[in-house]
């Protein structure tokens, strides 16, 4: 869930794991949630440099399960938790949330997640992945949607305007 905030919203993006690396999921169990294995992970000297930067994003989202149903403890009732803090890529500012409500809050404000969120919406509009060349554009009509109140139905109107659509077919 950390990798998707980071790759997905926040249009970053860590290494693969090095060769050899076991990524297999490990289970929880009792006394051991998935945030206390995912810790474990952030702390080893090892997995830390990456890890550090997208598990603490998933810290917000641990009492949602696999389906989005809320719950205070796992099957194993291992209590879970959804505050943490997270490094934003882009600022460097450390941001310390008590919710997943509140890191979503802080996501919403961040005006790297309303660039991607154009991106995105680029990117599906061509039915193409975006290239290095359409980095201009896109800007621009990031700049327009915003200009006109920043909503979905403004970046969807600046993108059918745009030298994206209007010329690429």
């Amino acid at each position: 869930r950390g990798l998707f905030i980071l790759h997905d919203v926040l249009h970053s993006a860590v290494g693969s794991a090095p060769p050899g690396t076991d990524t297999t999921p490990v289970p929880t169990k009792p006394g051991q949630s998935q945030r206390i294995v995912s810790e474990g992970r952030v702390a080893n000297k090892a997995c830390t440099n990456c890890h550090s930067k997208f598990e603490p994003f998933a810290f917000a989202l641990e009492r949602f399960d696999g389906l989005g149903t809320y719950r205070e403890k796992d099957r194993h009732g291992n209590a879970l938790r959804e505050d943490g803090a997270v490094i934003l890529p882009g600022t460097g500012e450390r941001v310390e949330y008590g919710s997943a409500r509140e890191l979503m809050d802080t996501l919403a404000e961040s005006e790297r997640v309303r660039m991607n969120f154009t991106r995105k919406l680029a990117q599906f509009a061509m039915g193409r992945p975006l290239v290095e060349s359409d980095a201009p554009e896109v800007e621009r009509v990031h700049a327009v949607a915003w200009k006109a109140g920043g909503r979905y139905q403004d970046v969807i109107a600046a993108l059918a305007q745009s030298a994206l659509i209007q010329t690429s077919w």
